[in-house]
């Protein structure tokens, strides 16, 4: 009995690829494409929203933002978790992958001086959570504190 994937490398590496993606047709307006894109209505996992959100944060069009929200809300849904806890969580793993500009923009830091202030509140409320439950820190957590320091 094998398992096989839900997605396949052709299909994944095809929906990975600039040129298929809905903005690329200018007939789509970004609201169909939303509804009806590469994450947003079937999206698998979260690492493929990871690799999404790349992608789209390393493509030239206009409205990341927007799309990158559209992930954020449908991967939240999918893991049974309200945005902003889903975001909260994985804060970390964002910045590395798709870069602190766009991370600190998901947050809603809009503000780039006063935005290390809420990434510092943040390892702080993650690092006391952690203690509390007896699981060790992150690296990032106790980096953050230690450059805030």
């Amino acid at each position: 009995d094998k398992k096989t994937p839900c997605l396949s490398f052709e299909r994944r590496t095809l929906a990975l690829r600039p040129s298929t993606w809905y903005w690329q047709d200018p007939s789509r307006t970004p609201r169909t494409g939303i509804n009806s894109g590469i994450c947003m209505d079937n999206c698998l996992s979260e690492e493929f929203a990871v690799l999404v959100m790349v992608s789209v944060v390393e493509s030239n069009f206009d409205g990341k933002l927007r799309v990158l929200r559209g992930i954020v809300k449908e991967v939240a849904k999918l893991t049974g978790l309200e945005e902003r806890k889903w975001q909260d969580s994985r804060y970390w793993v964002l910045k590395r992958k798709i870069g602190w500009h766009f991370a600190r923009l998901l947050m809603w830091w809009n503000d780039a001086s006063t935005a290390p202030l809420y990434e510092l509140q943040l390892a702080l409320d993650q690092f006391a959570e952690r203690k509390e439950a007896r699981i060790r820190p992150k690296n990032d957590l106790i980096r953050t504190i230690v450059e805030c320091a």
